[in-house]
């Protein structure tokens, strides 16, 4: 199962929010949960939940994106998200009001696979870096996207996710990275600030053409439905990776 959340917060101390102030929102959660949990959490190499912050641009509100991606995650953040009309955050002392809050779930991973075989009916995908991306690779950090970086980011994701439907052939996913070509972008460099560390990496937007055969794109599908709970890259549990794959025309 998976729930998202979708908050249009205001911090009423006038501060104005950044990409990296999600950062703080992550810390605030975890002041509200048993130190156990917290361990295994930060334990997890792919997390079970995901957020993001969008500021909106010259005001002290922003959207909220947090994406509960296990049963054990919805049952202890939803009592704090459903409950709360405000927060406070140590950090930046800011006091956070919660002005609308909206919900969806998705029942099962079932249900997440039908509604994303259905939602691409097109060869052209639009990827947006809605938050700061960046991807590792030999201990350096990737300021620009590629096609192999972000399906394996999706695949680790998704099977870190699915209990049931595991994509572990080698094979066909290097196939779906051969048959995916980036065609354009508008993308610029970005950072994020996380505990006085820069974390270079980039936002904006890519579209990718597919020449996938039906049962790869299938999966690919999949992976583009799922990356707007999952996120992509690094540190989507802090506030990095947030991004939405919508279908495209030619």
């Amino acid at each position: 199962m998976i729930k998202q959340y979708r908050l249009h917060v205001k911090d009423k101390s006038d501060n104005r929010f950044s990409y990296s102030s999600a950062y703080y929102f992550y810390g605030m959660l975890m002041e509200f949960i048993d130190d156990e949990y917290g361990e295994l959490l930060h334990e997890q190499t792919n997390m079970s939940i995901n957020q993001y912050l969008v500021p909106e641009r010259d005001k002290n509100e922003a959207l909220w994106t947090v994406n509960l991606l296990d049963g054990n995650a919805i049952e202890v953040f939803s009592k704090i998200l459903d409950k709360n009309k405000s927060y406070y955050i140590k950090n930046t002392n800011s006091d956070i009001n919660v002005l609308s809050l909206e919900q969806k779930a998705i029942t099962d991973e079932k249900a997440l696979i039908d509604y994303a075989v259905k939602a691409y009916e097109t060869n052209i995908y639009n990827i947006k870096f809605v938050t700061t991306t960046s991807f590792k690779s030999a201990n350096e950090y990737m300021i620009f996207p590629s096609v192999n970086h972000i399906v394996n980011s999706l695949v680790n994701k998704w099977n870190s996710y699915s209990r049931t439907y595991v994509i572990d052939d080698e094979d066909a996913v290097n196939m779906i990275v051969s048959n995916l070509k980036i065609v354009e972008y508008r993308l610029r460099s970005s950072v994020f600030m996380l505990k006085g560390n820069r974390i270079p990496g980039f936002i904006g937007e890519a579209r990718i053409y597919s020449r996938l055969s039906v049962a790869l794109n299938e999966i690919w599908n999949i992976l583009s439905y799922f990356s707007s709970y999952s996120g992509m890259g690094i540190k989507t549990a802090l506030g990095m990776g947030g991004v939405s794959i919508t279908g495209g025309k030619a």
